[in-house]
């Protein structure tokens, strides 16, 4: 498993019997992953104590609100990793790091959190994974199109793209290059690659680091879904794309996982259990 920011996921498929890659390019994430991970000392125990809401005075109900304290982690790691499970972090850029060859065909499946939309072109991204995934493996993935490398709104007077990208020449590039697009042209994207949608859930109410208290929060309304890639004589076939089940809800860290059984331990024939075929789409409240 190739797991891309939330360490959490990662050591959690870890207990499932895989074996697991974290992956992330932050070295905030890096630093706090590994704290928690190998320092030995935290734990539930003698946990980290933090009061993430102490700066907070606005949309605040009561005074002692903001002095509220969350302790973590509310599991061992040390217990995960005493028996030395296969488990890795990659430090350093998805991109990087998983176009490699030697990535090629290596991964049962990719588990995504909040991280599609992170890349400064998702198409790109998504074609990595397919080339990372055996055949048959599938991709899951949560989360929302932000698209963190959305440029800003050209004007009127941008006449050109040159123009454009002239007015805003001292940003990354990225942010000017990044084509944002909506979840049906990215399920088509995915189609066309080689993936086949076997599950898709619609408008899935998400809150990210957010304060439950609080008189304001920010709420996503999510794309969950599970692709599978075509083997070799599917994707020859042609045909029309195969059916999925869809799935609109309206109840609720940035990464991306990569999976393999572990022998005698996970089954990736599990993630096949998945229902196939067609529920209308509706879209929730």
């Amino acid at each position: 498993t190739v797991v891309k920011g939330v360490g959490r996921l990662a050591l959690e498929l870890t207990t499932l019997g895989y074996r697991v890659q974290g992956n992330e390019f932050s070295l905030y994430m890096l630093l706090a992953s590994d704290f928690i991970l190998n320092s030995g000392t935290c734990n539930p125990t003698t946990p980290l104590t933090l009061s993430p809401w102490l700066l907070e005075s606005r949309n605040v109900h009561a005074a002692d609100d903001p002095m509220r304290k969350v302790t973590i982690p509310d599991i061992d790691p040390s217990t995960v990793l005493a028996s030395e499970p296969d488990f890795s972090m990659a430090a350093g850029d998805f991109i990087t790091i998983y176009s490699h060859p030697r990535e090629t065909a290596q991964w049962d499946a990719i588990i995504c959190c909040f991280f599609l939309d992170a890349a400064p072109n998702i198409v790109e991204y998504i074609q990595i994974i397919h080339t990372m995934l055996n055949e048959g493996g599938l991709l899951l993935s949560f989360g929302p199109l932000l698209y963190h490398f959305s440029g800003p709104a050209m004007r009127p007077d941008d006449l050109t793209i040159s123009n454009y990208q002239t007015r805003f020449n001292y940003l990354d590039a990225r942010y000017l290059e990044s084509v944002d697009l909506c979840w049906e042209d990215v399920r088509e994207i995915l189609q066309n690659i080689g993936f086949e949608l076997i599950y898709e859930k619609v408008g899935v109410r998400s809150l990210y680091t957010a304060d439950r208290k609080s008189m304001m929060n920010m709420a996503y309304r999510c794309v969950n879904f599970v692709a599978r890639k075509k083997k070799s004589t599917e994707a020859h076939q042609g045909g029309e794309p195969g059916g999925a089940a869809t799935v609109p809800n309206d109840g609720g860290g940035t990464s991306s996982i990569s999976l393999q059984a572990e022998e005698g331990k996970g089954d990736s024939s599990k993630n096949q259990q998945f229902a196939r075929g067609t529920v209308p789409m509706e879209e929730s409240e």
